[in-house]
């Protein structure tokens, strides 16, 4: 009889499955057995700190700003009350998203490491959000497409950085999302656009779990000409390549 935490029927890692392909937790192969950081990664840690943004004015903690997380998702961060307050109308929708996600996550071991998972790689992430949906040759498909990234939980995993494994990472029309998910996208990029942001690339986190249970948080990256201006200028991999390599080997910018 399998544990609570456990896959039912425990297969194992299969070589011949493909990432894409992976259907349950059991399939995905081990997290590296290291207790110390990636040696390709920053220990400066300079691209969390300047992915570490106010939600409404964007400035970093590059900038000195103090950041505090909202009461009740204690996911988005703000750097004053006044842009706490600007941000709510925006916010409220995937705030009460987010924060159902969270309860419904507090029965399902490992789900509660999904949002530590992501602010480790927010870098990564957002660079490759931005990458996926071509903002470069078309700024507006952020309206009409969101990118789903697909984790399976590492429970063996030592340290945060390799305690999920992405099993696979899609472009999908807005129209394939939940009727209260579509509702969030166009005030959310309404109000980044007052704030001097071209808008919002909006990243749907999909955590699987054993016996088939699955917690969704959606997040967004706001961008600029900067920002697009950086892809341009660093050519490199394609982006689900990059992406999965750098959250599943642990490599943290």
């Amino acid at each position: 009889m399998s544990k609570p935490n456990e896959c039912p029927h425990q297969t194992g890692p299969d070589p011949s499955v493909k990432d894409g392909d992976i259907v349950c937790s059991c399939q995905i192969p081990p997290a590296p057995l290291a207790d110390r950081r990636h040696p390709e990664s920053d220990p400066s840690r300079r691209g969390q700190k300047n992915y570490a943004q106010c939600q409404f004015c964007f400035k970093s903690k590059l900038d000195g700003v103090t950041l505090k997380k909202c009461s009740s998702c204690h996911l988005d961060e703000y750097c004053s009350r006044e842009c706490q307050k600007n941000a709510w109308p925006r916010h409220k929708a995937l705030c009460k998203r987010n924060t159902t996600a969270q309860q419904i996550g507090k029965g399902i071991p490992f789900s509660e490491g999904m949002w530590p998972f992501f602010r480790k790689h927010r870098p990564t992430i957002a660079n490759c959000a931005l990458a996926a949906l071509d903002l470069v040759a078309d700024r507006t498909r952020y309206l009409r497409f969101v990118l789903v990234i697909e984790l399976y939980p590492r429970p063996e995993s030592r340290r945060v950085e390799t305690s999920f494994y992405v099993a696979d990472a899609k472009v999908i029309p807005v129209e394939e999302l939940d009727v209260e998910a579509q509702g969030m996208i166009k005030p959310t990029l309404f109000e980044n656009e007052e704030a001097c942001s071209m808008g919002t690339a909006l990243v749907l986190l999909r955590g699987n779990f054993a016996h088939g249970d699955t917690v969704s948080s959606m997040t967004g990256i706001a961008f600029n000409i900067y920002s697009l201006l950086g892809l341009v200028q660093r050519p490199g991999p394609p982006w689900k390549e990059v992406l999965k390599r750098m959250l599943n080997e642990g490599i943290v910018l």
